[in-house]
């Protein structure tokens, strides 16, 4: 049951968060990728994506540290370096492969996967023990 609470608030939180980042900085995005950005988003890709992020997430950040009745500390550590791995993962392979990948957005990623997961995280382990009692 932990599960599925977390997934629910972790992806509603996350996917909030992260809309405000894409709308935000989408001039940086097409600015520094230029051709590489799409006109239109491939909606089925993002949504296969936030179902995979938002489940690995909640498995190995947040249900683990209330199954053993953690810190929200623990969270933040833990949400913070899978998301610099995560999103490490993507950008780094794609600076090694891709002609014209920007190193600009190699780092703003990299901190933005960072905070976002950790505070995303964060803030819904507040809310699961706090607000519903778990």
């Amino acid at each position: 049951m932990n599960f599925i609470i977390t997934f629910v608030t972790f992806g509603i939180i996350f996917a909030l968060i992260d809309a405000v980042w894409l709308k935000t900085s989408n001039a940086l995005y097409k600015k520094e990728l230029g051709s590489l950005i799409r006109e239109k988003p491939d909606f089925v890709a993002a949504i296969i994506f936030y179902v995979i992020y938002v489940t690995g997430v909640s498995l190995f950040t947040i249900t683990p540290v209330l199954d053993r009745s953690g810190s929200w500390l623990d969270v933040l550590l833990l949400a913070g370096m899978f998301g610099l791995v995560a999103y490490a993962t993507y950008d780094l392979t794609n600076q090694a492969t891709l002609k014209g990948w920007s190193k600009k957005i190699v780092v703003i990623d990299l901190v933005w996967g960072m905070a976002a997961t950790a505070v995303s995280a964060t803030v819904s382990y507040l809310l699961i023990t706090n607000v519903f009692g778990v």
